[in-house]
């Protein structure tokens, strides 16, 4: 596998654990995605996740907790934006920014500034970064269910998982090239 789906199938097999275990990340960006010495992504600082279950299985996260902007702009969820209720999909709506870091080797909106681009997502627009021509359609899927401005339609972590799976199954010899291609596609 390439960097770019090493990269998206590793953060989202994270986060996968991470959303099994019932902790919501809430602040999944780029620079909170470290490297292993084998070039593995880590998800990083969790100063800012919280647990949505004991272990027991009691609910222990109350509906204002997680109504408060919590995370970093340019790859916060449009629901977080708003102050309503979020969930799980909220860290899925940062992965799809994370990945299109990977992808472009550029900042979610990075044409904006930040606050700018997130009162655009709040306000319902659904303006998302612009995905590079050329990319595969199956890449472009995967990150467009990801940042859907609908959150109950976006995937699961381990749904995600498989879809990249099928991805890298299913990649095309130019498909895998222009992926591999140095220095995103601008």
């Amino acid at each position: 596998k390439g960097f770019f789906l090493r990269m998206a199938r590793g953060i989202a097999s994270g986060m996968a654990y991470l959303h099994s275990k019932s902790i919501l990340h809430r602040d999944l960006k780029s620079g909170n995605v470290l490297l292993s010495a084998k070039g593995e992504p880590k998800i990083a600082d969790l100063g800012l996740s919280v647990a949505l279950r004991t272990e027991d299985d009691e609910t222990i996260v109350r509906a204002k907790a997680l109504t408060s902007e919590i995370g970093t702009y340019r790859w916060m969820a449009p629901e977080v934006l708003r102050h309503e209720f979020y969930t799980t999909s909220a860290d899925t709506f940062s992965y799809a920014m994370v990945i299109f870091e990977v992808l472009t080797h550029q900042l979610p909106h990075s044409d904006r500034p930040a606050l700018q681009a997130a009162l655009s997502n709040a306000t319902g627009k659904g303006e998302r970064p612009r995905l590079p021509e050329g990319i595969p359609p199956s890449v472009k899927a995967l990150i467009e269910a990801c940042w859907h401005q609908t959150p109950h339609l976006r995937p699961s972590f381990a749904e995600i998982v498989g879809k990249v799976d099928a991805i890298a199954a299913g990649l095309t010899d130019s498909e895998q090239a222009w992926l591999d291609a140095p220095l995103g596609h601008w």
